[in-house]
């Protein structure tokens, strides 16, 4: 039993840029990095993903990758025990996309 949803998006910003915008939004957010993963055009961020009155904790995967229109960011979370998440998922996604577009 798990939950979770996908979300993508492709900005335009050099890679590097663009990881540490999402490492500020990770910041922001009070989500504390658990580990990267490191690819020869970006790298792979695991975070937590705080518990609320809406859902359990979990996590977020967060892929930075060169694109040839900047930086892709392919972003995931997961939450384990729980079919439904009320929307915390959508949520927490488009604010990290909002926060990596408006770094800007």
């Amino acid at each position: 039993m798990k939950t979770g949803k996908e979300r993508s998006d492709t900005v335009a910003t050099p890679v590097g840029e663009a990881i540490v915008r999402v490492l500020c939004s990770l910041a922001r957010r009070g989500q504390e990095v658990l580990g990267v993963e490191q690819h020869d055009d970006g790298c792979t961020i695991t975070a937590t993903l705080p518990s609320d009155v809406w859902a359990l904790g979990g996590k977020m995967i967060v892929a930075v990758r060169r694109d040839a229109r900047g930086a892709r960011i392919d972003a995931a979370t997961l939450i384990e025990g729980q079919w439904i998440d009320w929307g915390k998922s959508k949520r927490r996604l488009e604010l990290l996309l909002s926060d990596v577009r408006a770094a800007a």
